[in-house]
Order: structure tokens, then C-alpha cells, then sequence
């Protein structure tokens, strides 16, 4: 068993590895919630008594990602290595069907999906216990509450030898779950809230599981709570860089959003403003000139042949706002080319095609998506390999489950009633298979 000291530095070394991942993680959260604009550049808005200006572009792409992930079809089915597990795999199969259909199921995935997007995605898996029965609980985990080994350098953290997840609870259920404890409350908290670290270590048989708090002690340890030495957390990472950091979809864009920020509020500016030169002689009152002629509707008086003879000039930005408004164009379509989406795949199109043909090209921009399909299909394949473990390991007494089959309706079924329905632990083989649904006339 491992001393808080040892804990709390092992927490502050990740934590410390985990920081500018955080940092670009709630970052891309605040652009998508349209918090894009620096402090000092609405500090110079607000001073110019102009309206800030932004165009979410990065959540225009996240959502219609997210659209078409939401969209596609899903097959998970599990088949025996061997002739005589063809009846175990298909009450594995319902039982399966049973977990994905649960109530919280889609809403956790949407959640998952959004957060791989923004760089790391945390899914668990969790048996519980309803009377005599067991249950499966799917549950997102955000990403700022969840901190990997530093050392860990695979996509979905399978060499990761220690988690830990940051809880926080009010300190009456803190006090529930350890009587008798001291707690930090955290600081400012009018409703006393406490930070809890679950964390999860790789020892001797499996992971073991410890729950403590900074600055106090250890109020829990456990020994591989899990029937097979695992622990609960399916893991992706959307991209590594060259630092072992990772990544989301964010970093390729922010650029571009930032740009078409400035170019947007700098043209409102400059057609709101104009810049005028005159001779000394050509006003009566400086002063006065310059106040009136930058109202909207001015009648300014000036001297006698101040305008006949050209002593007053006024220079506009139109040139300027036209160059601006080809960058942005320019960078608008670099966003859609970098998330990997055309105007067919955005529905942005305008031109008039073929059904056949919109339905190309919009499969063709779909084409670069691939890479965040991929991963999310591949921590599906691991969530469903979890559950399947936990299924052989705690589904072992006998139990009855309803499950909504569209072919035949609503319809029950039970387990270890008889040899044919008992659940063991055997080897078996998950397919997964996963398609974007097409909106081709045929």
C-alpha cells in the first residue's frame, strides 16, 4: 500500500505532464461556447463603442462531425471460438443489446464523441448491484477530471499503469462514505464541497484501487476490486504530438478562427470609419470639424473654397475591407479542408448536381473524417470488450432481462437457468461493424 506522500507525488508528476494538454482542452471548450475573443482585444471593442464580432466556425464543424457520427450504423455481435459457446454468444449477444439500450447509453456516446473531438474522451464501465442483480453503468468522464500516466504513449492508454480522477462531492456524502475522516473543504465554497482522487494503480495482481485527498490521508484501499485484476476506464486520445501530448481537432483550426476574428471585427471597424486631412485654412474650427464630419448625419460648415479647391480629403478603407474579405474566404475554406468536410458534407452547397453526383462528392468530403471514425469506433470495440468481461466475471446468478427487439417487439430473457444460458468465462470474438447512413435518391 502506497503513503499519501507517494500518491500526492505521483499525482503532481502526471497532473504536471497532463497541464498544456488541459489547457488547450478547455480552451477549444470555450471556443466552441463562442468565448473566443481575448480580453484586451474587447477591452478595445468596448472603447470604440462597437459590438464584438465573431464567427464560430470550429463549432459549425464539431456539430456537423458530431450530426453524422450520430447517424451511423452500428453492429456489435460476439461469436464463440468454438461450436459449443453458439448458444452462450447469442444470450451474450441480448445481453449486450440490454446494455446498449439502456437509458443513458446514446447521452454518455454523445458526450464521449464531442469530448474525443476536443482531444481525450474517458468512458467507464461500472458493475452495480441492484438487489440480487448485477447491472452495467456506462458514464462519461470529462476530460478535466481525469489525469493519465506520463508515461503512457498509446492512443487509448493501454500502457498506462496509474489513473486518477478527481471527484468532487458535497462533505455530507464525503462524510457518508468515510465517517470518522477530516476533509479539506475547497476554498470559496459556500456549499462545502470536497475534492475527492480516485486513483487506480497497476500492482501485484491487477489494478488496485485508492481514494484520498490532498493534504490529508488515505480513506480507502482496495485490492483489485475487479474480478479479473482490470479497472473501469476506456480511454482515446483524438492525436499525439511530438511532445506526447494530446490533442483535438481544435488545434488545426484555432488559427484560422482567430484570424477571421480579427479580419471580421477589423473591417466592421473600418467601414464605420474614414480618415480626413484638410488644410489649416480650410476649417474654421478644428475642433469642430472633427467632431461633426464623424457623425453619420453631419452638416459641417467649412471656409469659403475649401471644397472647390480640394483643401479637404477624405480617405475610405474600401480597398482594404475587399482584401480582408478574400483572406477570410481563403481561411473559411481551409477550415473545411482541414476537419475534412466540402460544402456537400457541411449542406452548404449551392451548385445544382445530380443526385448521384451531390451524393459523391459529399461521401468524397466525408473521406476525412475517417481518422476520428476510426478511433471512435475502436474505444466502441473496447467498451463493449469491458462490459463483456464484466459480464462473465459478476453475471453469474440466475437473472431475467426485458429487451426491445423492433423485429418482434418487447420480449424476455433469462440466464443461468439451464446449461444452454449459463454464463462463463470462455473466449470469444466481437465484430464491430460501423457505417455512415448515405442520403442518395436511391
Amino acid at each position: 500500500m502506497l503513503s499519501i506522500i507517494e500518491l500526492e507525488q505521483m499525482f503532481q508528476s502526471d497532473f504536471t505532464a497532463n497541464t498544456a494538454s488541459l489547457t488547450e482542452y478547455k480552451e477549444a471548450k470555450k471556443y466552441y461556447h463562442s468565448n473566443q475573443l481575448p480580453p484586451d482585444v474587447e477591452s478595445v471593442i468596448k472603447q470604440r463603442v462597437a459590438v464584438p464580432i465573431y464567427e464560430n466556425v470550429y463549432r459549425m464543424i464539431v456539430n456537423k462531425i458530431l450530426g453524422y457520427k450520430a447517424q451511423s450504423i452500428q453492429e456489435i455481435r460476439v461469436s464463440g471460438r468454438q461450436e459449443e459457446d453458439k448458444a452462450l454468444a447469442e444470450v451474450l449477444n441480448d445481453i449486450l443489446d440490454v446494455f446498449s439500450q439502456s437509458e443513458n447509453y446514446d447521452k454518455e456516446i454523445i458526450k464521449r464523441d464531442k469530448d474525443l473531438i476536443f482531444g481525450l474522451a474517458i468512458m467507464q464501465v461500472w458493475v452495480s448491484k441492484e438487489g440480487e442483480d448485477f447491472i452495467l453503468v456506462l458514464e462519461n468522464i470529462p476530460a478535466q477530471s481525469f489525469i493519465i500516466d506520463k508515461y503512457s504513449t498509446d492512443i487509448n492508454a493501454k500502457d498506462a499503469r496509474r489513473f486518477h480522477k478527481i471527484i468532487n462531492v458535497s462533505l455530507e456524502f464525503a462524510k457518508e462514505m468515510f465517517p470518522d475522516k477530516g476533509f479539506n473543504i475547497v476554498e470559496d465554497s459556500i456549499d462545502k464541497r470536497v475534492n475527492l482522487v480516485e486513483t487506480w494503480i497497476k500492482e501485484e495482481g491487477g489494478f488496485s484501487r485508492y481514494i484520498w485527498q490532498k493534504g490529508a490521508e488515505v480513506f480507502s484501499y482496495e485490492i483489485s476490486p475487479f474480478k479479473g485484476g482490470g479497472h473501469p476506464f476506456i480511454i482515446a486520445k483524438y492525436a499525439i504530438d511530438e511532445k506526447n501530448n494530446w490533442y483535438g481537432l481544435f488545434r488545426d483550426i484555432k488559427p484560422l478562427q482567430d484570424y477571421i476574428n480579427f479580419a471580421e471585427n477589423r473591417m466592421a471597424n473600418m467601414m464605420g470609419s474614414f480618415k480626413a486631412f484638410y488644410e489649416e485654412d480650410a476649417v474654421i474650427n478644428a475642433e469642430e470639424f472633427a467632431g461633426e464630419a464623424s457623425l453619420d448625419n453631419a452638416i459641417v460648415k467649412v471656409a469659403n473654397g475649401a471644397i472647390r479647391d480640394g483643401k479637404i480629403h477624405f480617405v475610405q478603407h474600401h480597398s482594404d475591407i475587399a482584401t480582408l474579405s478574400q483572406k477570410v474566404n481563403e481561411k473559411r475554406n481551409l477550415a473545411k479542408l482541414l476537419s475534412g468536410l466540402n460544402d456537400e458534407a457541411l449542406g452548404m452547397a449551392i451548385n445544382r448536381q445530380g443526385g448521384v453526383a451531390i451524393a459523391q462528392r459529399r461521401d468524397a468530403g466525408l473521406m476525412g473524417l475517417q481518422d476520428f471514425i476510426k478511433t471512435s469506433d475502436e474505444m466502441d470495440k473496447l467498451i463493449f470488450q469491458k462490459a463483456l468481461d464484466f459480464i462473465q466475471h459478476y453475471f453469474t446468478k440466475r437473472q431475467v432481462f426485458k429487451i426491445i427487439d423492433k423485429k418482434v417487439g418487447d420480449r424476455y430473457f433469462s440466464i443461468n437457468t439451464k446449461e444452454e444460458n449459463k454464463i462463463k468465462v470462455g473466449k470469444f470474438d466481437l465484430t464491430y461493424k460501423t457505417q455512415l447512413k448515405t442520403q442518395g435518391r436511391e
